[in-house]
């Protein structure tokens, strides 16, 4: 299972996976409706999720220099782009126990 890392920050939020090279960690950015993959080497999955946690849009391979927006999310998963891996789907329910998260830096 991929580590769940969450970023809570605005400064963590606005570097997102940036900075990560940790491949299979998954980024919960949160509160967050917007993300952007300015300056970005890689590709990266990712999904919006509303306050209920039901996936209201899910994308894969998203290339750098790109900006996705959702006005119904309330959160954005992300992580590596990974072809081969299962990934959300529109519709989709994630629920997370905040007790297995950990944080990305000081909290």
């Amino acid at each position: 299972m991929p580590r769940l890392l969450m970023a809570v920050r605005s400064i963590q939020r606005l570097q997102g996976l940036l900075l990560r090279e940790e491949r299979d960690a998954l980024l919960l950015l949160a509160p967050c409706r917007s993300i952007h993959t300015y300056g970005m080497r890689y590709a990266i999955d990712i999904a919006f999720a509303n306050s209920q946690g039901r996936i209201v849009e899910a994308y894969r391979d998203v290339l750098p220099k790109r900006h996705y927006r959702c006005r119904r999310a309330c959160a954005v998963l992300e992580r590596h782009a990974q072809p081969a891996s299962p990934w959300f789907h529109r519709g989709d329910h994630m629920h997370i126990d905040i007790g297995s998260c950990e944080y990305w830096g000081d909290c």
